[in-house]
């Protein structure tokens, strides 16, 4: 190759590599991950939350722009444990964003997202009863990746995966869910609703809930939510369940938080010869279950704080048969003895 051909490729090479480097630079000043930055944590005060980076935010300019977060976690005002943290993410913005334009997220992807529902109950028995209630607006979804879920430093649930399309008022929304327990077993969800966003509620109606969990179970659930603002919420599913042995089961659940006392669930079950009717409180029976593993061998066994009337008119399976057993369990008797705290009358 002469001399003067090969000049003129290098220097176009050189053109070439300064031209990239100009318009990564541009790119990095006209989104400036700092707005993001300030945008995130003043919306995580807005909700009584703090927000912490192990690093500032960096662009990434392919596929499509974004901004990856290197270790993040959201934790309650004055609280050291975190609701949620994770140790990647990636905010997906708009091409608009890069011409300086309002900040806006379009997407939320999570990688490894570690989820304590300790913490995230603190945080809902505080929300203020007078908070207007407002519809979080994803414009294109979230997806988290290998997560985690535990409760009171108890693993409940790993490898947890969720996909979810946009959520907009008047817009069908869909949520996809998968996890596996701590025995191993794989949990299944397939939400589908439509939004409905007024100053005075927001509601998921009408809502349908599918899927699967362990021994396995097949559930097909319908019904509503409604959130009034702050603790305010309520949420109405009734349909079928099918368990391992193919037995088909009716299901009605009622879950509701007035603001002013712990959420409350109603939950009534009726099948072939056999009937169940409960109430609890959901952080009340978290907590027993986690004292329950953690206790010693020799601790006392204390009844589930759950109020409870069961019928079966016949059960056999295996070499176990059942007729005419009734039981009702009340802890607010716990203190007059066992013996009023739970019954059972079998024939």
């Amino acid at each position: 190759m002469r001399p003067r051909p090969r000049t003129l490729l290098i220097a176009a090479g050189l053109l070439v590599l300064a031209l990239i480097a100009g318009v990564l630079i541009a790119v990095h000043i006209l989104l400036k991950p700092a707005r993001f930055t300030a945008m995130l944590e003043s919306a995580a005060s807005a909700a009584g939350l703090t927000l912490r980076l192990q690093q500032p935010a960096a662009f990434e300019l392919f596929p499509r722009p974004a901004l990856a977060l290197a270790g993040f976690s959201l934790s309650v005002n004055g609280h050291s444990t975190p609701l949620l943290s994770a140790a990647r993410g990636r905010l997906r913005v708009p091409w608009r964003a890069l011409l300086g334009g309002t900040p806006t997220i379009t997407r939320l992807e999570l990688d490894a997202p570690h989820l304590d529902l300790g913490e995230l109950g603190r945080y809902i028995a505080a929300l203020p009863t007078g908070r207007a209630p407002f519809l979080p607006r994803i414009d294109t979804g979230i997806s988290l990746r290998d997560g985690s879920v535990v409760s009171n430093g108890q693993p409940l649930l790993t490898a947890v995966n969720l996909d979810t399309g946009p959520l907009a008022p008047g817009k069908p929304f869909t949520l996809r869910f998968a996890a596996r327990g701590s025995s191993g077993a794989t949990l299944t969800l397939a939400l589908d609703a439509l939004p409905h966003s007024t100053p005075a509620l927001v509601s998921l109606q009408p809502l349908t809930l599918r899927g699967s969990g362990r021994t396995p179970v097949l559930f097909d659930l319908g019904g509503g939510a409604d959130w009034r603002g702050g603790s305010r919420f309520s949420l109405r599913l009734a349909g079928r369940f099918t368990d391992a042995s193919a037995t088909v089961r009716t299901l009605d659940l009622q879950l509701g938080d007035n603001g002013l006392t712990p959420m409350q669930a109603r939950i009534g079950i009726s099948g072939s010869g056999e009937k169940l009717q409960a109430s609890l409180q959901p952080s009340a029976l978290l907590a027993w279950w986690s004292a329950l593993r953690n206790s010693t061998a020799n601790a006392p066994l204390t009844l589930p704080p759950l109020t409870a009337d069961a019928e079966i008119q016949r059960y056999q399976a295996g070499g176990v048969s059942i007729e005419g057993l009734s039981v009702h369990s009340d802890p607010a008797a716990a203190s007059a003895g066992p013996a009023r705290a739970a019954s059972a009358h079998a024939r």
